[in-house]
């Protein structure tokens, strides 16, 4: 039985199946629900003399998968699920696999299972 599950979670159509199924698989194993929310950061480092963002652009970006990801949270804390929200920003795989260490996860619905 799972403790504790992992959700690379972006509001799309396939996040939104995973959502549910992560919401069935809690449900029935009574496991903590680590929602993340990967941010690609905004400009590479080698970008930023020829082109970067402003910081009303990146905190905008910032806002937008900050709001998808408490909607994920609150569907899933609307169920009765014990559920928690990570914004994170870098790499997708390097930061679902760090919080799925941290967290010490069982399940990990993303790209990367944890080893």
């Amino acid at each position: 039985m799972y403790k504790t599950i992992v959700l690379a979670y972006d509001g799309s159509e396939p996040g939104q199946k995973a959502l549910l199924d992560c919401q069935e698989i809690g449900q029935w194993s009574h496991a903590r629900l680590h929602l993340v929310a990967v941010m690609p950061p905004l400009a590479p480092p080698m970008a930023v003399e020829v082109w970067s963002f402003s910081p009303e652009e990146e905190e905008a970006e910032r806002l937008s998968y900050q709001s998808v990801l408490d909607s994920g949270v609150a569907r899933l804390r609307d169920a009765g699920l014990d559920v928690q929200g990570e914004l994170a920003t870098g790499d997708s795989v390097d930061e679902i696999v760090r919080v799925a260490k941290a967290v010490h996860a069982e399940l990990n619905r993303g790209r990367s299972q944890a080893s």
